[in-house]
């Protein structure tokens, strides 16, 4: 089938309508393509995740909406005098999306060991776990087409299977954020509901690279420290992702750098993502979205699989893991070519028809 003709307007028309952070994907694939039919289809899909971006923040913040609700309802939410606006739009069916509070992912999360996250009976009578998600629009699932293949989607479900708990998702991450948003947005934002959350997911840094406020690496230093501080120990801190193949990496290996020592010295956790970014030039758009930016779905599904890893500890810690329901995590392969094609070989094999549907809601 030929390629459909894209004009020079519409593509000019798609690249004026597209982020900061997009725009320089862009340039690239038109600059290196060899048609502007190649460079438009690029922009095109480019586009095309440019609108989740929208849907992503819509179900994400009726989500909030409706986990306060639940909290609100178990009397746990010591101010929802200041909710209430948004509670009277929930009970007369205003929001986008209703109840979902109890609504959980269920997809693979280790797709070489073929185990899904079933939803297991929750321990009776035990309070609900509340699960904050803080950060870019990687939390927020811009990549994925279908926001239940998200990392915090497939985290939440996780711990749900871990603990048989209710947990509760409380996400506040805004796409295009940098250190400075979390720290003046997300953090007052999640103090505001005076709840003390049980575990917290952060991950930010990716379009700091890109931003001239988070190129001073003094500037992102400090943002870093204020966030350690602010936040209820031990919060799981993803890397800085890399930058490849554009030269900004560079600014991402320092920032990462930045970033690892001030997680190093507090109590909060780590959690090692760049290297699945870190792939030869010719893998690059293999693991990303259309906008050759974002990750795509199977490298979601892998940074949920590396947040697992680092909580399993916390969650025995805590006495909270229920290890006859937990997923059995797989070891980590050796890092060698051979193991990551056939690691790769194998996120290929999964058909997106083999899909679950969302679990029915409880009462």
């Amino acid at each position: 089938m030929a390629a459909k003709k894209i004009s020079v307007e519409t593509v000019l028309e798609l690249f004026r309508e597209l982020p900061a952070s997009a725009k320089v994907s862009a340039l690239t694939a038109l600059g290196t393509s060899s048609s502007l039919v190649w460079a438009g289809t690029a922009a095109a899909g480019m586009w095309k995740v440019h609108q989740e971006v929208s849907s992503h923040r819509w179900f994400w913040e009726d989500h909030v909406i409706s986990g306060l609700a639940k909290l609100n309802e178990l009397g746990m939410l010591t101010n929802p005098e200041i909710y209430a606006p948004s509670f009277a739009l929930l009970s007369n069916g205003a929001q986008r999306y209703l109840h979902r509070s109890d609504w959980y992912s269920n997809k693979l999360i280790f797709p070489q060991t073929g185990q899904k996250l079933h939803r297991p009976s929750k321990i009776k009578n035990a309070p609900p776990l509340i699960y904050v998600a803080l950060g870019d629009s990687a939390a927020q699932g811009v990549g994925c087409e279908d926001v239940h293949d998200s990392y915090v989607a497939l985290f939440a479900s996780y711990l749900r299977r871990a603990t048989q708990r209710r947990i509760i998702v409380l996400n506040y991450s805004i796409s295009g954020a940098v250190a400075s948003t979390v720290v003046n947005a997300q953090i007052p934002q999640m103090q505001a509901t005076g709840l003390t959350p049980d575990i917290i997911t952060l991950d930010i840094g990716g379009n700091d690279v890109f931003s001239a406020e988070g190129q001073n690496p003094k500037n992102f230093q400090r943002q870093m420290e204020i966030i350690v501080e602010s936040l209820p120990s031990p919060a799981l801190i993803s890397e800085v992702p890399p930058a490849k193949p554009l030269p900004a990496d560079k600014r991402a290996i320092e920032m990462n750098d930045i970033l690892t020592r001030v997680v190093s010295e507090s109590d909060h956790i780590l959690v090692p993502i760049r290297h699945l970014g870190d792939v030869p030039l010719w893998r690059t758009l293999m693991i990303r979205a259309e906008d050759g930016f974002h990750p795509n779905t199977d490298t979601y599904r892998q940074i949920a699989a590396e947040f697992v890893r680092v909580v399993e500890p916390l969650l025995q810690e805590r006495g909270w893991w229920q290890d006859s329901t937990a997923d059995k995590i797989p070891p980590l392969s050796d890092e060698t070519e051979d193991n990551r094609a056939n690691l790769w070989s194998g996120l290929l094999k999964l058909k997106s028809a083999d899909k679950d549907d969302i679990s029915p809601i409880e009462k």
